[in-house]
């Protein structure tokens, strides 16, 4: 298109130009000579930029127009897109200068440095995953012991309770008039079976209570008290056993000192512990064991141990085996 401006321009140049020479000039020759000058200076600015265009594209092709803008991420594809995967030094290298173990080496495209996992630090297949347990096991041992500590108090307190009983009870047998009290001490069925004739007064027994009592007083310079239970009676073995869904237990005196071995049942009534004597027993039959082993300790005074512990537990001994019917 420009060319043929240019054609045009240079034709309307010579058209004016023969004119003049010719003379040819009227008013309307004036216009358009005005005219035909304004188009000359049009068509010569149209040259220079014309040769100006020329200078820079000396081919005469159209240039190209520019690409427009685009946010779309670059894609890379084919040959382009394999040669990213064989250079890239995170998926598919192996630098066997650097790992000469030949271990795989794993990691991220973050930069994040990479981790290996071999030897001994490797999980083995089928074993399990270890983690620190102590803080579970100081809890299993913290309970272990309060448990253990639970069970040693509960056991302290029953053998206290079988302690209290047979102390009582060789007490009752060493009081006047303490016959009753000394049934007191025995299960709920024994009780019944002997019933009123616990209430009576034994002269028998008291005559010989007072003895014993005036003995003791003269040779231990104290009157029969019976303190210190637990240490009078550590030579009692005591062994607690759930029967028939009911708590029972048994105390278990050895032989010596011209004794038998004596062994007694208890049972739990009331929170404590009572002495279960055997069923064909009466009040007749306790009241004459008891009788008999008191005036065996009374005559035996002469060797009476020179301990006075020692004299509280042939007491209990005595006093025990009347009531097991020995």
């Amino acid at each position: 298109m420009r060319q043929c401006n240019r054609v045009k321009a240079i034709t309307a140049s010579v058209a004016i130009t023969a004119f003049a020479i010719l003379g040819l000039a009227s008013p309307s020759n004036v216009l358009a000579e005005e005219t035909e000058a304004q188009r000359m200076e049009a068509a010569r600015e149209e040259a220079a930029r014309d040769a100006k265009d020329t200078a820079a594209n000396p081919s005469g092709d159209a240039p190209a127009e520019p690409a427009a803008k685009s946010n779309a991420p670059e894609r890379t594809t084919g040959a382009a897109d394999s040669t990213r995967k064989t250079t890239d030094p995170i998926d598919s290298r192996t630098d066997t200068g650097a790992n000469p173990s030949g271990d795989r080496v794993t990691g991220d495209r973050t930069g994040n440095a990479p981790e290996r996992t071999t030897g001994a630090d490797a999980p083995r297949t089928g074993e399990p995953m270890q983690d620190n347990a102590a803080p579970d096991n100081a809890v299993e041992r913290t309970a272990d012991r309060i448990a253990g500590a639970a069970d040693d108090a509960r056991d302290s307190v029953s053998r206290a309770l079988a302690d209290d009983v047979m102390a009582d009870t060789v007490k009752a047998a060493m009081t006047e008039n303490g016959f009753d009290d000394l049934v007191e001490r025995l299960a709920d069925p024994d009780r019944n079976r002997i019933g009123d004739y616990a209430e009576q007064d034994f002269d028998d027994i008291n005559t010989v209570v007072r003895s014993l009592n005036e003995t003791f007083r003269e040779k231990y310079d104290s009157r029969f008290r019976f303190q210190n239970e637990s240490d009078v009676l550590s030579f009692v073995a005591f062994n607690e056993v759930q029967k028939d869904g009911r708590n029972t237990a048994t105390v278990m005196l050895p032989a010596g000192a011209n004794m038998p071995a004596v062994t007694l049942p208890l049972v739990s009534e009331g929170g404590t512990w009572r002495i279960d004597i055997a069923d064909s027993m009466t009040g007749a039959d306790l009241k004459a064991n008891v009788l008999k082993h008191l005036k065996m300790i009374e005559g035996m005074k002469e060797q009476w141990p020179a301990d006075r512990t020692e004299a509280y537990r042939a007491y209990t001994h005595h006093v025990l085996a009347a009531i097991a019917g020995q």
